[in-house]
């Protein structure tokens, strides 16, 4: 399980996973975008963190070379890791929000 976690400056103690949009697929190349990359991340990720939201930007596995439900099963990690976490935090609950894209230029 691979994310990256952008943490605000004062957080309101809300959680948000955020899941890069691209149709569960990727191009394969050495040269190709992380999933982290995408500006849907940086566009969602950092106004969320502004705002005082924690969030979670999920680098799931795409295809090719992988299929179905491993991007949906990677996402899941995530929001299971969240939740667990977020346990015993006082007024955090435990449910994180989260947001999304579809897959850009359609």
């Amino acid at each position: 399980m691979l994310m990256d976690v952008q943490y605000p400056d004062h957080s309101k103690g809300f959680r948000v996973v955020a899941v890069p949009g691209g149709g569960w697929r990727s191009p394969l190349a050495l040269s190709a975008p992380q999933q982290k990359a995408k500006r849907q991340v940086e566009m969602f990720g950092l106004r969320l963190s502004d705002a005082g939201y924690t969030v979670f930007a999920a680098n799931h596995r795409t295809a090719p070379p992988n299929k179905g439900p491993a991007p949906l099963e990677d996402v899941g990690r995530v929001v299971r890791f969240v939740c667990h976490h977020a346990r015993g935090r006082g007024s955090m609950p435990s449910e994180p929000g989260a947001v999304g894209a579809r897959r850009e230029g359609t």
